[in-house]
């Protein structure tokens, strides 16, 4: 598959020849980590599954807006859970803004 980002030769753009090949680079590692990124081995990245038990009252309120879930976690002392789903969070944006600095570059 080729690059989506990459400068074939004799392409008229606008960036100078000399850094034709790093961009072609840039476009190669972007792709790659776009594609790691996106693949099902990493999706667990995405979502978190905590078990609630029977606590239909917490669903409810969670799903009408009414409850924040981490001010519910925090209350009922799931610091290991908040921890889980904050350092997804924070792994997801820390890689997504690296792909993005990538692009850019």
């Amino acid at each position: 598959m080729k690059p989506i980002l990459e400068i074939e030769e004799n392409e008229d753009v606008v960036l100078p020849e000399k850094y034709h090949r790093i961009n072609n680079l840039c476009a190669i590692i972007y792709d790659q980590l776009t594609e790691i990124y996106n693949q099902f081995n990493y999706q667990e990245l995405k979502e978190t599954s905590i078990n609630l038990g029977d606590n239909a009252k917490f669903i409810e309120e969670l799903n009408n807006g009414d409850l924040d879930l981490f001010d519910w976690l925090k209350k009922n002392e799931l610091n290991p859970e908040i921890e889980i789903i904050i350092s997804k969070q924070i792994i997801l944006s820390v890689v997504s803004d690296f792909i993005n600095f990538i692009f850019e570059s």
